[in-house]
């Protein structure tokens, strides 16, 4: 995949996940995907994140939960 150029370098400190989709989101519009939700850990920082609108979370609440065994309704299920 190539890097995109057009997108915003970011700022030095930036933590390396926020950077990442900073790079990503951009793309993902140029191509026309109208959802997209990001969740990692940051090598920096070793803090969890999870970027995305409201709309895709609640749109792909569902086959994440699919994807992750999360209808168990526990501790680890997606929070409403």
């Amino acid at each position: 995949m190539a890097i995109d150029r057009t997108a915003p370098v970011p700022p030095a400190n930036t933590p390396t996940l926020d950077a990442l989709v900073q790079q990503i989101m951009p793309i993902a519009m140029k191509l026309g995907i109208p959802m997209l939700v990001i969740v990692g850990v940051d090598p920096q920082t070793n803090e969890m994140k999870l970027f995305g609108s409201q709309e895709a979370r609640t749109a792909l609440r569902t086959l994440v939960a699919e994807k992750f065994g999360l209808f168990d309704g526990g501790e680890a299920a997606w929070p409403e």
